[in-house]
């Protein structure tokens, strides 16, 4: 699964299962035949929310995320099976609907749902009722922030090359020793005709 090769800045869904050649070993294993060569046994593995978490991190490492971000899995289990992902930019109630109706299992969400500690859930609070809704319906939310600013083909280059900037440098290097990752992106642009 390559979550990675097309930003989108509305909502996306993808739909289906995976095919990971690399885990030939996971307990939850349906086999069958290749229809593109029939010799070829394929392993098809029902996704989970830790498979989407993990091709995430391979993408943006939390290692790029400001100390402290709150990213990863925020809500929900790690091994809840997935067949619908909603990518957004914020979870709010609307997109609780939203998922509810496309009866999606997990939702990707750019800003942390979840930042500062709790202290309570009170569901007559916004806050509290979406965490409700959110654990009733069975949803996780996986978060993507600052990692995903400052990954090498992250959301600050992919705005940045939608802009028409060229020549573009980090902003704000990130701490592993290397131009390629960051947060910002600056570079020149074409002047206005």
């Amino acid at each position: 699964l390559q979550l990675h090769n097309k930003i989108c800045l509305n909502r996306v869904w993808l739909y289906g299962r995976a095919y990971y050649p690399r885990f030939p070993n996971r307990s939850h294993v349906t086999t069958g035949t290749s229809e593109v060569s029939a010799s070829r046994e394929v392993h098809f593995f029902m996704l989970r929310v830790g498979d989407i978490l993990s091709g995430l991190l391979e993408w943006a490492p939390a290692s790029l995320a400001w100390e402290r971000d709150n990213i990863g899995l925020l809500v929900g289990s790690s091994d809840r099976e997935v067949e619908r992902v909603l990518v957004c930019l914020d979870v709010t109630p609307d997109i609780l609907t939203e998922a509810v109706a496309r009866e999606v299992q997990c939702i990707v969400a750019h800003h942390p749902l979840i930042f500062h500690p709790l202290m309570a859930i009170q569901t007559d609070s916004t806050r509290g009722a979406l965490l409700a809704g959110l654990l009733r319906e069975n949803i996780s939310v996986i978060a993507m922030h600052t990692n995903a600013d400052a990954a090498q083909r992250g959301l600050n280059t992919e705005l940045a090359a939608r802009l028409g900037i060229r020549n573009g440098r980090r902003l704000d290097a990130a701490n592993d020793g290397t131009e390629d990752h960051g947060i910002g992106v600056v570079g020149d642009i074409a002047p206005a005709r």
